[in-house]
């Protein structure tokens, strides 16, 4: 069901939190700085996996694009967030804000789950 957005109710189905960088830089033993982020929203999104067709059209960008995030305008979101899926994190590619919705294209980080 559509409630005038352009929007289908169920497929805003994923939980997503938008990250930024913290503030306060943290030291590990070597005294070398440990990237932190901090929580700025959580949100309710439509996510696509993208194909590997979806992901060569794309392509028009430097990294892999490999998810779609798509959600209810009202929130600003910076490309310098990341998006954190469950137990994947995802950097954010491109923003591009729309009347009714955001949408958002992201890599996954190799090496996170």
């Amino acid at each position: 069901m559509s409630y005038g957005l352009g929007l289908e109710t169920g497929s805003m189905r994923w939980r997503v939190e938008f990250q930024k960088p913290a503030d306060v830089v943290t030291y590990d033993e070597t005294n070398a700085p440990i990237e932190t982020w901090e929580t700025v929203s959580t949100r309710w999104a439509e996510v696509k996996a993208l194909s590997a067709g979806e992901r060569v059209a794309a392509q028009s960008l430097q990294a892999e694009v490999t998810h779609q995030i798509t959600l209810r305008s009202g929130f600003d979101v910076l490309p310098t967030y990341r998006i954190k899926l469950g137990t994947k994190i995802l950097n954010i590619v491109s923003v591009v804000p729309d009347i009714d919705r955001t949408t958002i294209t992201a890599v996954q980080v190799i090496g996170e789950t």
